[in-house]
């Protein structure tokens, strides 16, 4: 969700915006104070497992926020301030491996950073400076073996 304003017969939406599934089981809570989200925004899979929570403040991200796959396992965990990221940011695949971890200042990178494959496989490991990366960053070249 976005830092846009929800409106309710005109006027700036307080309250808690509900998503419901067919059956009628809450799929989503969203909190919302003067039209913008404020406070722990909550999601769940159809099962009732929990898909991801987020806290807001005017209608930015705040604070800590994950997310799980539908068997449970993590999927991400990410730190924002002020609407970007400011920490740690964690990131898994559905099949248990990491799939990302690095730090972030001001919704910049900053310090190590890491990616994996989804066979556990390093696809990249660099460090971030002054918005430059130092190290391996796994991009690949593409050349062909003809010119056309």
């Amino acid at each position: 969700m976005t830092a846009e304003t929800l409106t309710y017969k005109g006027k700036l939406y307080t309250g808690t915006l509900f998503e419901l599934s067919p059956t009628g089981d809450t799929l989503a809570l969203h909190p919302y104070r003067q039209g913008r989200l404020h406070g722990l925004a909550q999601q769940w899979y159809g099962s009732g497992q929990r898909r991801e929570q987020r806290r807001y403040a005017a209608g930015r991200e705040e604070g800590l926020a994950e997310g799980w796959w539908p068997d449970g396992r993590p999927h991400f965990r990410r730190s924002f301030r002020a609407g970007q990221y400011e920490g740690l940011v964690a990131e898994w695949y559905a099949n248990g491996q990491p799939e990302r971890r690095g730090s972030y200042v001001a919704g910049q990178e900053a310090g190590r950073q890491q990616l994996w494959l989804p066979d556990g496989t390093l696809r990249a490991n660099y460090e971030a400076r002054n918005g430059r990366q130092y190290g391996f960053i796994g991009a690949k070249h593409c050349a062909t073996d003809r010119l056309l």
